[in-house]
């Protein structure tokens, strides 16, 4: 996207014949008004921000019957095509992630829409292909967001998201086999997927879904999203059989993920509303695990973030 949009931008400065731009009209929806504190601020727009209506659609069909000759025309299209095709295509990594003796990593050659996951046994092994994104989708839109191996490296979680979307996808793999599992969490966003030592299952956070009438989860707006919940997936089983193990009915603005301590022991919980910080709790996790009750207990550790904290070095910076 980023690309497109420099070599849209060298297009119209280089190529500026003279045009006649017929615009297509678009809707003014003047009863959308948010309330701000008192402050009423109106958003006529909004409804462009439902990429699946058909009324988004077609104004964005119009906008490209009106841009398009206009860039065809333009001289200087091919060499700034290959001069921009030239400065990307190198190949790119994202971060290693260890677990067990294994090292996780994206990675794409350049050209790809989607950079694949790999794998190494070791920091001098040779790089294996786990997961291409390229060949899940006919136009390369979906993407891996994020991926979660499990403690020992043989198990991995990964989100998959379609056409830039906030809402994710979780699937299973088994990493030495390959094989992925049927297991399919749906309803997520910002969410971790984090795997108890037991290589049993993950602890995710879904959310409860108003639908304004979509047929999928591809925009984030067409969707009004609330009360996040903290889930427990045990590996095999479908996502109604899921376990809920945090909830702030009370609150159902906060969001809320859990993150498993390193010792495979604690459940740690962190909970946000739209600041930042609210609380930090902890789930006994080998009490948790033994009977898999519904909402555990929860010991606090903080209930109230006055301020935020920074630690600063400036030894030889």
């Amino acid at each position: 996207m980023k690309i497109y949009f420099l070599f849209a931008t060298l297009l119209f400065r280089l190529y500026t014949p003279k045009y006649n731009f017929d615009y297509p009209d678009v809707r003014r929806d003047e009863n959308q008004v948010e309330d701000y504190h008192g402050t009423l601020v109106k958003d006529p727009y909004r409804w462009l921000e439902n990429l699946d209506s058909s009324e988004t659609k077609k104004f964005v069909a119009a906008q490209n019957a009106l841009t398009m000759p206009y860039l065809r025309e333009c001289p200087h299209r091919d060499g700034i095509r290959q001069s921009v095709t030239s400065l990307t295509n190198y190949t790119k990594f994202g971060s290693m992630k260890k677990k067990g003796n294994r090292y996780f990593f994206k990675q794409s050659n350049g050209l790809q829409n989607q950079m694949s996951l790999f794998i190494q046994e070791s920091l001098n092994g040779e790089p294996r292909l786990l997961l291409d994104p390229n060949k899940l989708s006919p136009d390369g839109t979906t993407t891996i967001v994020d991926f979660n191996p499990s403690e020992d490296g043989k198990l991995l979680a990964y989100k998959l998201s379609e056409k830039g979307s906030d809402w994710v996808r979780l699937y299973f793999m088994n990493v030495e086999t390959e094989e992925k599992f049927t297991d399919k969490m749906n309803e997520t966003k910002f969410t971790r997927a984090d795997w108890t030592h037991d290589n049993g299952g993950v602890f995710y956070s879904k959310y409860f879904i108003i639908k304004k009438n979509t047929e999928n989860l591809t925009d984030t707006e067409s969707e009004e999203t609330w009360k996040q919940q903290l889930y427990y997936h045990r590996l095999g089983t479908n996502q109604d059989e899921d376990i809920l193990v945090v909830e702030f009915p009370d609150n159902p603005k906060w969001s809320c993920n859990g993150e498993v301590s390193h010792d495979g022991k604690y459940l740690m919980v962190y909970a946000e509303d739209e600041l930042g910080p609210v609380l930090i709790h902890y789930i006994n996790l080998v009490e948790f695990l033994k009977i898999l009750q519904p909402m555990p207990t929860m010991i606090p550790i903080v209930e109230n973030f006055e301020a935020e904290y920074y630690v600063r070095n400036d030894f030889k910076s």
